[in-house]
């Protein structure tokens, strides 16, 4: 299992220097015990899409929070991703998963999309929405813990 704290710290040191270039605050908030079964490095790139996209959608002085939480039901484990940008038109929340679908004018398209798959992959689920009062909302919601099939996607993933 990882340390959900050091995933998330990581995360922000990554960016912390696009941060600073936007001027925009990087908030992080959840249990400093919690452990999570997952491929690290798969988990840091989703994260890292969410908050990068979150940081180049925020105005100067603004914020992107990172919260980490265990809740109860079959995505026991959620992150939640919020920033001050212009939140999601209808049509991105609509087409965000499909390959080479961008808002930004030097973007790829393939962020969300990669980094919904990669969560799919871990049996879980990516929300898009918007978050009354600020910008865009975006969870990742994982099972606790199968490190079984995990070690079963990675083989079958690995072999192409």
């Amino acid at each position: 299992p990882i340390r959900v704290e050091d995933l998330v710290q990581r995360v922000r040191t990554v960016l912390a220097p696009l941060a600073r270039e936007h001027e925009v605050r990087i908030e992080l908030s959840g249990p400093t015990d919690a452990l999570l079964e997952v491929d690290a490095a798969r988990l840091e790139q989703v994260l890292l899409n969410l908050v990068r996209n979150g940081i180049e959608a925020s105005p100067p002085r603004g914020a992107v929070s990172l919260v980490w939480e265990r809740r109860n039901g079959e995505h026991p484990f959620r992150f939640v991703v919020e920033d001050d940008g212009p939140g999601l038109s209808a049509e991105a929340i609509r087409r965000a998963f499909e390959p080479f679908f961008t808002t930004k004018g030097n973007g790829t398209g393939l962020g969300l999309y990669l980094s919904h798959a990669i969560v799919e992959q871990h049996h879980g689920r990516l929300l898009l929405g918007n978050c009354p009062g600020r910008g865009a909302s975006i969870a990742v919601e994982l099972p606790e813990s199968e490190p079984e099939r995990m070690h079963e996607n990675a083989v079958l993933h690995t072999d192409h």
